[in-house]
């Protein structure tokens, strides 16, 4: 899954929240959806949606919510809070409601207890012998109901959905769960309203965490012998327990490419390594399960060695047209750590990273999905741009590569103006020629392709395809510019800004566009009137020989089914597709930019 800008947020906001009450409750799980945690006090285990969680992270557990609500808001706090629907029902000769809050806030603190504590007691016991809760089974009966009206037990109208909550919450989607108010808080709004919680707790309870309050910690310290639950070892052995028995039963026992050889007891955590046995080759092997990785057999997939001669291609053929470069140039920062380029061209402030699939990839390489882009901003604070080139890039499109280094360091073949072309609309079919012989990605399918033509023949080409809508962004643009590229080892001054303003005058203004940050800084939308909108996150693509590269698009979770031969719902996409013999190397993620006359 991708993950936006909002969601980030969000997950930020999430964290900084449960470290303020991290001494009442211990994080279990937490993704980009839900978060699971555990009440320290009654053991109660609650899983809600982050917006959720944001506005309400209260327990479950119903003696817990009075006790809560007794304490923020006092015994009266129905009455307080419903003073204004009380005195409207009983301006209009109907005070039952009153009646019957009367009733029930009379009755002793432990006749409440005692109902808060069955209700509980109820919801436990609806549990039934195959593990099923209630909601459990509301939700197989939800999915079987739409089977029998809509063919599909996973059938959603979200367009319908959609214009629902529009007219009722002003929102696409998600309705209260997450207000607007909450959505639109600024950086700055968020460090307010924590300084203002701080400062509040400071004066109530001398502590910027209301949970270092001394009462708090003299009631911990008589039935813990400790400030926090969280420092009782009994307590987080207990947890610890649960979540290695989840682990466990969940995940490795749900693995079909390899059999597990220890069991629950000697299971101690995803730091140590562990003895597999793998079902292709029946061979045992050792693998450590950290960061997210499943056991991948040593002897079906073993290491590999001399991938430099690529590298000491790309150094050659530099000295060879001659051109200075310092090879395996090291930059010192913090002490003794350092990173190092491939090749530096130091009148230039150019460096080129060659990273070999196999090398640079998670599970082989062991980078990770911040490698290639840390490495990047760190030597774009010291004013040298880095080209990332992977090895099946070299092997397969050399030319291109070629192409780009060159342009990067000024050197061109050819030198055209813009005004001597002619400025043509062309076919798809064209375009995808065109960039299939002189744009590293190859080719794609555009709506509207803009061609320059010099002596008859296509020196550039620009493409523009339809867009909905912008997630990131929340704003509406009408098109997407998806592809732009000029003739190898040729320059052509103006060329872009032609077939800029040729498609604005003709189709639309309204434009967002990418820039991969790999190969380039964006300067070509930047000096014709884009803007810079945001930074993306790294992307990733996936590899099953470590010479060919594929799209993640390709393998989207919800066609993971149809596409691999070992398919487990219960794992995530990347735990299926390591299943199946996959890993997957990551870039550095895209400059988006907009344009907006």
């Amino acid at each position: 899954m991708k993950v936006t800008e909002r969601t980030a947020f969000k997950i930020e906001k999430v964290l900084q929240k449960i470290d303020y009450i991290s001494s009442e409750y211990t994080l279990i799980h937490l993704d980009f959806k839900n978060i699971t945690y555990q009440h320290n006090s009654c053991n109660a285990i609650i899983t809600k949606t982050l917006g959720y969680f944001l506005q309400n992270h209260g327990c479950s557990n119903g003696k817990c919510k009075y006790e809560l609500l007794i304490k923020n808001n006092g015994k009266d706090f129905v009455r307080k809070r419903n003073k204004k629907s009380h005195d409207t029902r009983e301006a209009n000769g109907n005070p039952g409601y009153d009646k019957a809050s009367e009733t029930w806030h009379n009755k002793p603190q432990k006749e409440l207890e005692r109902i808060a504590e069955q209700k509980h007691n109820t919801k436990l016991n609806s549990i039934d012998e195959g593990g099923l809760n209630a909601y459990d089974r509301a939700a197989i009966a939800n999915k079987k109901s739409k089977l029998n009206n809509h063919k599909d037990e996973n059938y959603n109208n979200s367009e319908k959905r959609i214009k629902t909550c529009n007219s009722k919450y002003g929102m696409g989607s998600n309705g209260k769960a997450i207000s607007k108010g909450l959505l639109k808080k600024s950086e700055e709004e968020w460090k307010k309203t924590i300084q203002k919680r701080q400062n509040t707790n400071l004066k109530l309870h001398g502590s910027v965490n209301a949970y270092n309050d001394k009462k708090v910690k003299e009631t911990n310290q008589k039935n813990l012998g400790v400030d926090y639950p969280s420092q009782c070892q009994e307590i987080k052995a207990k947890v610890q327990k649960t979540n290695f028995t989840k682990y466990y039963n969940e995940k490795l026992l749900n693995f079909t490419h390899v059999e597990i050889l220890f069991t629950l007891e000697e299971y101690q955590g995803n730091l140590k390594p562990y003895t597999f046995l793998c079902n292709t080759c029946n061979q045992e092997f050792s693998f450590v399960l950290r960061d997210g990785k499943i056991p991948r057999c040593t002897h079906c997939y073993p290491p590999q060695y001399n991938q430099s001669k690529a590298e000491n291609e790309i150094k050659d053929w530099l000295r060879q047209i001659n051109i200075n470069i310092l090879p395996n140039e090291r930059f010192y920062y913090d002490g003794k750590k350092y990173h190092e380029l491939d090749v530096y061209l130091p009148e230039k402030n150019i460096g080129v990273e060659f990273n070999g699939i196999y090398y640079h990839s998670e599970l082989s390489g062991n980078k990770d999905s911040k490698y290639h882009l840390t490495k990047t901003n760190f030597f774009k604070k010291k004013n040298i741009q880095v080209l990332h080139i992977f090895d099946n890039e070299w092997i397969n499109k050399k030319e291109i590569v070629k192409s780009i280094i060159l342009s990067k360091l000024g050197i061109y073949q050819n030198k055209i103006f813009a005004r001597k072309c002619e400025l043509k609309e062309i076919s798809n079919k064209q375009a995808v020629n065109f960039y299939e012989q002189n744009h590293l990605q190859g080719k794609i399918n555009s709506k509207v392709n803009i061609g320059l033509f010099f002596n008859n023949e296509l020196v550039q080409c620009v493409s523009f395809s339809k867009v909905r809508f912008n997630k990131k962004s929340k704003e509406q643009y009408e098109y997407e510019l998806t592809r732009s590229a000029t003739i190898l080892n040729t320059t052509i001054v103006g060329g872009f800004s032609k077939c800029l303003k040729y498609f604005v005058n003709n189709y639309s203004n309204s434009i967002i566009t990418y820039a991969d940050k790999r190969i380039s800084i964006g300067n070509v939308y930047s000096n014709n009137n884009f803007k810079l909108l945001h930074e993306s996150t790294p992307n990733y693509f996936y590899t099953d020989d470590y010479q060919n590269l594929y799209s993640r698009h390709q393998f989207q979770h919800h066609k993971l089914k149809d596409i691999l031969e070992k398919y487990n719902e219960k794992l995530t996409e990347w735990e299926n597709m390591q299943q199946n013999g996959y890993d997957r190397i990551w870039d550095c993620g895209n400059y988006v930019f907009v344009y907006k006359k």
